[in-house]
Formats: C-alpha cells, sequence, structure tokens
C-alpha cells in the first residue's frame, strides 16, 4: 500500500513538471486572452453583466482578478490553471478507487496532461469541481455543506456543467427527504445550492440574440467526431503517421463501446443512472443542436466519464457478470487512452516548436519599434483580444465598428456587427479597411493596419512592418497577423 502511494506522489511530481514546462512554452490564444482582459480592466458588475452577452459564469474571471488587478505577469494565469489541474490529479491519484494503471493513464492523457491542464481556460473549474464532489461523494449526506459547496460552484464554472449541477442538487434534496432527517447543516446545503441555482440561472438570460443558436449540419458526422475525440482525439494520427478512416472508425467503436459497458455497470443504480443519463444527454444537446464544438467540449464526455467512474461501485469476483463488464470496461478504456498518451506527446512536441499564436510576436515588436502611441486598426475585430494582455491597456480602432474598444467574438452584442468585405486577396478588402479608416483618422498616414490576412504584395501602397506567422499543426483557424503603413 506505501508503494503504490510512492509511485503516484512520483507520477504526480512527473505530472506537474510536464503540465509547468507546458505552461512556460505555449503562447495563449483569444480565447483565453479574453477572461484575463476582463479581469484587469471591469468591475465585478461589469463581469457579471457580460454574462448575458456571453454565456460563461463569473468564476474563472473572477478568480483571475487579483492575479490581473495585481499587475502579475500575463502567464500567472497559466500558472493558475496548471496548479489547479495537479490538484485535481492528486485528488484522482490518492483518492479514487479506479485502478492504478488506469489513474496513471487518465492523468497523462491529452485533456488531462494538455488540454484543459496547459490551455488556461474555464473548463478546468469543471475538472476540479466534479473531481471534489466525487472524493466526499461517499459521504455527502454527512458532510452536506462542503458537498453542497463544490456543487454551487459546478453551477459556476461553464454552461456545460451548470444541468450536472442541478441534477446532482435535486437528487441530494430527494436523498435528504427520503431520509426524513432535515438537520440545519442539510438544509443550509439546499439553500446554498438552490442560490447558485437561481443566480447562475439569472445571469444566463440573454440579453438579445443567444450566442448559441444552432449546432452542426451534419449530426451524424458531427457524432461521430465526438466519439473520435471523446478520449483519443484525432491528434494522436499525426504523432504515429497513420491517417486512416478504418482506425478512426475502430476508435469510434471502441469509444461506443466503452460507454455501454460503462452504462451496463449501473443499470441497477437509479440515482448513478438518473445523473450520468442526464449528463451525457445535456452534452449531447450542447454539441449536437446548441453549438457545434471542439475538443476542449468534446473532451468533456471524457471528464464526466472519470467522475462517475470515481463514485461508481468497484465490483469484485463475487459478483460475476457485472465485475467482467467492468474489467471489460476498463480495458477498453485503456487502449483508448494509450492512444490518447500519444495526442498528449504530439501537442507538448508541436506547442514547444512552435508558437499558438502569433499575438506574442507581434505585440513584442509592437512595443519594441515604440509604437504603442501609433493608432493601430485592428481587422479582423474577432483575432484582436489576442494581443492585448500584452499591450498595457492599448486599443484598437475597428473598422467594423469604427470605435476604439474591446472586441470578444463570443459576445452576442456583437451579432450584427457590419463586417467588412472578407475578402482575403482582393481590391476591394484592402480599400475598404484602408477607406475606412482614412476617413475616420482625417487623411493621417502614420496609422498602422494590424490585419488577420496579407495585403497582396503588388499593392506597394502599403509597406509591410511585420508578420507573425504560424505552422498551423492544429488543423483549424491560427492567430495570424500582419502590420502595414501606409507607403508615402
Amino acid at each position: 500500500m506505501i508503494g503504490k502511494q510512492i509511485v503516484l506522489i512520483v507520477v504526480l511530481i512527473l505530472y506537474s513538471i510536464l503540465v509547468f514546462f507546458g505552461v512556460f512554452h505555449h503562447e495563449p490564444w483569444k480565447d483565453e486572452a479574453h477572461p484575463w482582459v476582463s479581469a484587469k480592466e471591469d468591475s465585478i458588475a461589469q463581469i457579471i453583466e457580460s454574462v448575458r452577452y456571453a454565456p460563461v459564469p463569473i468564476l474563472w474571471t473572477v478568480l483571475l482578478m487579483p492575479l490581473a488587478t495585481l499587475g502579475l505577469p500575463y502567464n500567472s494565469m497559466g500558472i493558475l490553471n496548471a496548479s489547479i489541474a495537479v490538484v485535481s490529479i492528486a485528488l484522482l491519484l490518492l483518492l479514487s478507487k479506479i485502478p492504478t494503471i488506469l489513474k496513471i493513464l487518465i492523468q497523462f492523457s491529452y485533456y488531462m496532461a494538455y488540454e484543459y491542464a496547459v490551455i488556461a481556460r474555464h473548463y478546468i473549474l469543471t475538472i476540479l469541481m466534479l473531481f471534489c464532489i466525487a472524493s466526499v461523494y461517499s459521504k455527502r449526506l454527512e458532510r452536506p455543506l462542503l458537498y453542497a459547496l463544490f456543487i454551487s460552484l459546478l453551477f459556476q464554472t461553464n454552461l456545460y456543467g451548470s444541468l450536472p449541477a442541478g441534477i446532482l442538487a435535486l437528487v441530494f434534496c430527494g436523498e435528504v427527504v427520503r431520509q426524513k432527517k432535515l438537520t440545519l447543516e442539510r438544509l443550509c446545503a439546499v439553500m446554498l445550492m438552490t442560490a447558485s441555482a437561481l443566480f447562475t440561472f439569472i445571469t444566463y438570460l440573454p440579453e438579445g440574440s443567444p450566442v448559441y443558436t444552432s449546432g452542426p449540419e451534419n449530426t451524424g458526422s458531427e457524432l461521430s467526431k465526438i466519439f473520435l475525440n471523446t478520449v483519443t482525439t484525432s491528434l494522436f494520427s499525426r504523432f504515429i503517421g497513420i491517417n486512416s478512416s478504418l482506425l478512426y472508425m475502430i476508435i469510434v467503436t471502441v469509444t461506443i463501446i466503452v460507454f455501454i459497458l460503462f452504462f451496463l455497470t449501473i443499470l441497477r443504480n437509479r440515482t448513478l443512472l438518473l445523473i450520468a443519463g442526464s449528463s451525457f444527454l445535456w452534452l449531447l444537446v450542447m454539441n449536437l443542436f446548441i453549438k457545434s464544438g471542439t475538443l476542449r467540449h468534446h473532451g468533456l464526455f471524457f471528464v464526466y466519464l472519470i467522475f462517475f467512474l470515481w463514485i461508481s461501485p468497484r465490483y469484485t469476483r463475487s459478483q460475476r457478470s457485472v465485475f467482467i463488464i467492468q474489467q471489460l470496461l476498463y480495458a477498453g478504456l485503456s487502449i483508448l487512452l494509450l492512444f490518447s498518451v500519444a495526442s498528449t506527446i504530439y501537442a507538448y512536441s508541436m506547442d514547444y516548436q512552435y508558437n499558438f499564436s502569433g499575438a506574442a510576436d507581434m505585440a513584442s515588436f509592437i512595443k519594441r519599434n515604440n509604437l504603442l502611441e501609433k493608432n493601430i486598426t485592428m481587422f479582423r475585430a474577432g483575432d484582436g483580444e489576442a494581443l492585448l494582455p500584452y499591450l498595457d491597456n492599448k486599443k484598437f480602432w475597428y473598422p467594423e465598428l469604427k470605435e476604439f474598444t474591446r472586441y470578444h467574438i463570443n459576445d452576442s452584442r456583437a451579432f450584427g456587427v457590419p463586417y467588412l468585405s472578407f475578402y482575403t486577396h482582393s481590391t476591394d478588402f484592402t480599400d475598404d479597411i484602408y477607406n475606412s479608416a482614412n476617413e475616420y483618422f482625417q487623411g493621417d498616414q502614420s496609422v498602422l493596419y494590424l490585419l488577420s490576412s496579407p495585403i497582396e504584395e503588388w499593392r506597394t501602397e502599403f509597406k509591410l512592418l511585420h508578420s507573425s506567422l504560424i505552422e498551423r499543426f492544429w488543423g483549424n483557424d491560427t492567430e495570424e497577423f500582419w502590420l502595414y503603413v501606409r507607403s508615402p
């Protein structure tokens, strides 16, 4: 027993070294930058109000406020995120009864070792709260306030965690009623969860058009992608150098089997069946009908699966049929996790070699050449926020908005913004931006043009000052920037 604890502590130390190494070699992206800038510049009232327009609860931004307002460096956000990841993994390794080899594979899986540990977003709070809930789940009626506190905070992690938090709260209330022993502590726990649920619901009430309005075009294709990315992610194929539709189909099939086996193990536990069924259904509804997800959204299926494996009973050989099912479940998940570790290796190697975003490089050029005092036109508006944490409260002028401001792409107040032409290589594209800025700045030729797409080389009236290019290893949109000035 002591030997196993030593092994777990050693792998926890290795995990800590890995994720902090990742943090110090990672360039934050615009969705990481947004809460940091908000924490630095907005009041609590403004942060609460913003939830109506961009449905992410306030907890992550509020946690960043002391760091941002005290003037700590931008990467302190990543350090905080990684620290929370280490605490979460420590809970998993030291308190859960999941098999040891499975716990070790989980901690070095793509989602636990990179996506949620290195990329600083509010999803790490979902992991921490779920693992905290799992650690006290068996004693929830004896320690109701602590249990209620974790559920109350789960409400405030993100939209994906709100409904599972509500189900957990309702089940707890039902258990208290069935016991017919309502103590003061349990009553306070119910009141705490109710208050958190009401606050979350009220702040979520949208103002204007909701941000998430439609799901993917092809539901079947999206469902297949979800199962592919639930544990392994498609990144593993780049690491092993095999891009095979047959291999992908095998991964999808094994993942589906793992979920079927999981539900078979809890089939007779109505409470777990209710909580797990409603939670996974909610994740499916969010990804298939409300907003088409990416890796960070698909990985939540994995996070919740770990949570439910944690709070599910471990069966012995005396319970032969369900024991065999559970062992098959562990075996299938272990196979998937081996591919996931390959995704981890790929992500770390790429993030170490190449910039995740060009924002830091472009911001460094602007500061190094004393260009902060210049008027800078940013197009497209949604990409500009990535640079703001590096530029000491600098505001860009957006031709779409015709004002100096801050702009967040997932804010519903951005809906209906009269975007200029999106032609990335056309005369109209360049002229629209230039004419708009030239009119606003009354012919000032020193205005800088910070763009997310390059101007054609034959346009000699614009001089390229600097470009921040990215190795497109991620497979989706990237933050590349080009800085121009009008030639004399």
